[in-house]
């Protein structure tokens, strides 16, 4: 369903927010301001949903916005916003800079940071389509690194070349059966602009997540050493989401921190078993295989093995 604003319909007293309300309703808290007098303002905002994208057409001139407030945790969901501005030229700044966005070009608007935009032009024309990171399986990081590569990615013009097409075309926003599809569609092709610009070396957006999940436990394997092995540093690594990680990983038949503690166990174990007694220590080979704590070590071997380190080491010797 589209919902649409024509501010000429309101008082000039009601229109800075109303435009205020119809933007909250996608994820943008923000301040809304027209630098001209009440009675001139002229706003059409149309907003609408492409499955998991919200996509935002704006016709007019003299907007304001300015965020409310930096995004945090536990507040709502953080946002990829992606703007294609068809007439006329925005004002963007951020961080203490700004710069001019200009007509048939894509910008990312970091949404999870204070920001200010500005229509000047007289008749201006604006999509804004937006996505949550956790859906794109993105980082924020990944996102802000992409911003000022966008024009110069490959997939940009085949990018701006379908959003300006999907949003021309009112049959696809009055719940048609190939919406979904669509905004799954549009959602991809956002994923691969970023990761291009962002210079992300990976395809895993195309492969299934029984293939990522065969990535992520290589990587682990691969730093099971390291005692402060993470889910963050493991997503990072993956240029995810932590909560994508979580959601890849739920298929497992166990937690990702308890897989983690069972291939530290099983190496420790084999490292064990193959090292000449006195050689090295019990402790040694705990610390070696990510238990900073030797006694966290040995309860949780016993949990799993039904006996202690010493005891197993202690039993291979006698037996060979």
């Amino acid at each position: 369903m589209v919902v649409r604003l024509e501010t000429q319909t309101l008082a000039p007293d009601q229109r800075n927010e109303a435009a205020r309300q119809m933007l909250a309703l996608c994820g943008m808290p923000v301040d809304v301001s027209h630098a001209c007098a009440a009675e001139q303002i002229h706003t059409r905002l149309a907003i609408w949903q492409l499955g998991a994208v919200s996509v935002i057409r704006f016709e007019g001139s003299h907007l304001h916005l300015r965020s409310q407030t930096r995004h945090t945790p536990g507040a709502a969901e953080a946002m990829v916003s992606m703007s294609l501005h068809e007439q006329g030229t925005v004002t963007a700044r951020q961080r203490g800079g700004g710069h001019l966005e200009w007509p048939g070009q894509l910008y990312l608007h970091d949404f999870t940071q204070p920001f200010e935009l500005t229509w000047a032009d007289r008749n201006s024309k604006t999509i804004l389509v937006q996505v949550s990171h956790d859906h794109l399986g993105l980082s924020v990081d990944v996102v802000r690194r992409a911003g000022p590569g966008l024009i110069a990615s490959p997939v940009h013009a085949l990018v701006r070349r379908h959003l300006a097409a999907v949003t021309r075309h009112d049959e696809l926003t009055a719940g048609s059966p190939v919406t979904d599809t669509i905004g799954a569609a549009t959602a991809e092709l956002i994923r691969a602009l970023i990761c291009s610009a962002g210079k992300v070396i990976e395809t895993r957006a195309a492969t299934s997540s029984q293939q990522l999940r065969a990535c992520l436990a290589a990587y682990l394997r691969q730093h099971l050493h390291d005692p402060d092995l993470s889910a963050e540093q493991v997503a990072a690594a993956h240029h995810i989401s932590v909560r994508q990680l979580y959601k890849i990983w739920s298929a497992q038949d166990v937690s990702f921190t308890q897989w983690i503690i069972a291939e530290r166990l099983a190496a420790a174990r084999q490292e064990l078993a193959t090292t000449p007694l006195g050689a090295v220590t019990v402790s040694t080979v705990a610390r070696r295989w990510g238990f900073a704590d030797p006694r966290h070590f040995a309860r949780r071997f016993r949990e799993a093995y039904g006996t202690s380190p010493a005891e197993w080491r202690r039993t291979l010797q006698r037996s060979s």
